[in-house]
């Protein structure tokens, strides 16, 4: 994932679905942030784009909830890494580098 600016979305919105979750972002008429995150997301390998992605919702995004069932099926290692995000005080910009083992099984579609 490219270097973004720090909280690049307005808001977003979680939806349950037959398959899991959706997450929705939103920004303001006119940005140009939304092409940049897309396109970051998708020129992501399939391997990567879990990883990154959750790091990216820890370090820029207020608020990140994930459901308790969720964070309790993670493995104690798993959880020190996200706590380790959301404890950062800010993100400096940067390159998203995927950690060495995959911390989560998500599927982007």
């Amino acid at each position: 994932m490219t270097s973004l600016k720090p909280r690049t979305a307005r808001g977003c919105k979680y939806r349950n679905t037959d398959e899991g979750g959706a997450i929705v972002y939103v920004w303001s008429k006119g940005e140009n942030d939304p092409v940049a995150v897309v396109t970051s997301i998708d020129d992501l390998s399939d391997d990567e784009k879990g990883d990154i992605f959750v790091q990216y919702c820890f370090l820029n995004c207020e608020n990140t909830f994930f459901s308790e069932q969720w964070w309790d099926d993670l493995s104690i290692e798993v959880q020190a890494i996200f706590q380790s995000y959301a404890k950062s005080l800010f993100y400096e910009g940067g390159k998203f580098v995927a950690n060495e083992k995959k911390s989560v099984n998500w599927e982007f579609v």
